[in-house]
């Protein structure tokens, strides 16, 4: 346990601020874009607000390093190395899983849809069975952009943590407890993101398959 003095509560100061900032702009970024919802483009909006709103979060922490204090002084303290900076390796691999399952939905629907891109198709010698909503390539294109914003978005974030000057000498273990607050900042709405997306369109595909099936 760091003990509380001048240093540790900036810094711990800084952190919530951060933290709550991010939460309120990831927050708005929702509400904005869903304020358009209730034209005929309304599942597509749904289908990319995650990776959006989250995206949003995810630059709003990558902005609170950047204001994070330089060192000054005659006396330059360097920043963590890359490699000993905090990861969270949990929320590091929910956010892998999330991405990659999200590519893994638009391929199999991309590939499956009916030609307009949007629904599902099932043929018989008698008669053809449609139903939609159905992530075909018309949603690959805007979900794929969308979550490729994300991934772009952590992985700025990400060197922004690493690349952040350290908080002082004879501070590290301060330093370190922040640093691993501000990578959770980074990749929890990264994980929520990715893996709302994912899932949004694994039941999409379920649930329109099965619809039509039976």
């Amino acid at each position: 346990t760091v003990r509380s003095h001048g240093s540790a509560r900036g810094a711990q100061a800084r952190s919530l601020a951060a933290s709550v900032a991010t939460g309120l702009a990831g927050l708005a970024a929702t509400l904005a874009w869903m304020a358009g919802a209730g034209n005929r483009a309304e599942d597509i909006r749904l289908a990319t607000l995650p990776a959006l709103a989250c995206a949003v979060a995810v630059l709003t922490a990558a902005v609170s390093e950047l204001t994070w204090p330089r060192p000054t002084g005659a006396v330059r303290v360097a920043s963590l190395s890359r490699g000993r900076s905090a990861r969270p390796a949990g929320l590091q691999r929910l956010a892998l899983t999330g991405f990659v399952a999200t590519a893994l939905a638009l391929a199999v629907g991309a590939l499956t849809a009916a030609p307009d891109g949007r629904s599902f198709t099932r043929r018989t010698v008698d008669f053809a069975t449609t139903g939609s909503p159905y992530p075909g390539a018309s949603y690959a294109t805007a979900v794929g952009i969308a979550t490729a914003l994300l991934a772009l978005a952590t992985w700025f974030a990400r060197t922004r943590v690493d690349a952040r000057p350290a908080i002082g000498p004879g501070r590290e273990a301060l330093d370190a407890a922040v640093r691993g607050v501000s990578m959770v900042r980074v990749l929890r709405p990264a994980a929520v993101g990715s893996l709302s997306t994912a899932a949004g369109l694994w039941l999409t595909l379920g649930a329109t398959v099965n619809s039509v099936t039976q």
